[in-house]
């Protein structure tokens, strides 16, 4: 895991400066500048589709062993900021998550167990990700109307959408397990489970929660509103820095953005494919090189805004655990 992260890191750095270096640093910092105190709204705006998110995860429970609204927003919001700031492949902020919600309800005295935590939460991130992979729909449509030549695109694109989606479908896949443990072991939530998972394997929940259609398009529709509140950031930023797009070229950026960090989830915080990526995008609809890249920045600075509480208040909420822990010792 070490050596995975260094090499990442090191891979996603050098993709850093290359792509900065080839660019006038003087007009990137000027774009940024325009922002100004917009900034902070960014920041703000992003809570939104947070709470969205929170909210849809939530319908997974069961209507009498949910946790409490405000607790799975700010679990989601800590998920996203371990996913986004720690070098942990886009499941540390999952096993996160399930385990702040496993010992809420265990707190609330409500039915709780590991493998219902761990259940609800695999199937909100496949599900999140078929939202994602819809909402790129709009944009690829987007993106031949602005060049119906660009078939090469419309294909990356799509094939970048659904990669992610694929994969972790077929790793919920009984044939492709022994048992729920190992499956478990996937998503970094073996521990969670470790007590019940033998006896009642995981995948019979995941099916349990499929098999409920209307609930299943309820959550994936709240996630695709979360993910265009998602392209209202985009479409903020840009404004804000003199540029004159359409949501839809909005849409096309952060729909396309968002499939190639997932599918590049092996660097850490998508170092350089973020990068590479807005440059690559914004070029498309038509932004220059030095406002792409200022949006970069600006997508890094938020997720820094945004991040650095969020790891706090994991912390907070994890202290009392840590102490029952250390005395049990």
């Amino acid at each position: 895991m070490r050596l995975r992260v260094i090499i990442g890191a090191a891979l996603g750095i050098a993709a850093c400066v290359f792509v900065f270096s080839r660019h006038d640093w003087d007009e990137i910092w000027q774009a940024v500048a325009l922002l100004g105190w917009g900034l902070a709204a960014i920041i703000l705006w992003r809570f939104v589709s947070i709470i969205v998110a929170g909210a849809s995860w939530r319908l997974l429970y069961a209507p009498g062993a949910r946790p409490r609204f405000g607790f799975t927003v700010i679990a989601r919001w800590v998920s996203e900021s371990v996913n986004g700031l720690l070098p942990v492949a886009q499941v540390g902020g999952e096993l996160a998550r399930a385990r702040l919600a496993f010992h809420a309800l265990k707190r609330a005295g409500k039915p709780s167990s590991g493998l219902d935590s761990a259940a609800t939460v695999i199937v909100d991130m496949t599900l999140a990700l078929v939202a994602q992979a819809a909402f790129a729909l709009p944009g690829l449509w987007h993106l031949w109307q602005l060049n119906e030549g660009a078939i090469a695109r419309i294909v990356g694109g799509v094939a970048v959408s659904i990669l992610p989606l694929v994969l972790l479908i077929a790793a919920q896949h009984q044939g492709a397990i022994k048992g729920g443990t190992a499956l478990a072991a996937r998503f970094g939530l073996a521990r969670l489970v470790a007590d019940e998972a033998q006896e009642h394997p995981l995948w019979t929940r995941l099916a349990a929660l499929y098999r409920r259609l209307s609930l299943a398009a309820a959550v994936t529709g709240g996630h695709l509103v979360a993910w265009s509140c998602r392209a209202g950031e985009t479409y903020i930023a840009l404004h804000l820095m003199g540029q004159d797009i359409g949501l839809l070229d909005a849409v096309m950026i952060e729909g396309l953005l968002n499939a190639a960090r997932t599918a590049g989830f092996l660097l850490p915080a998508g170092l350089g494919i973020q990068e590479g990526a807005l440059l690559l995008l914004c070029g498309w609809a038509g932004i220059p090189g030095p406002v792409a890249l200022a949006l970069a920045l600006v997508k890094r600075a938020r997720e820094l805004g945004v991040g650095l509480p969020g790891l706090v208040a994991w912390a907070v909420l994890e202290r009392p655990k840590m102490r029952r822990h250390h005395h049990a010792r």
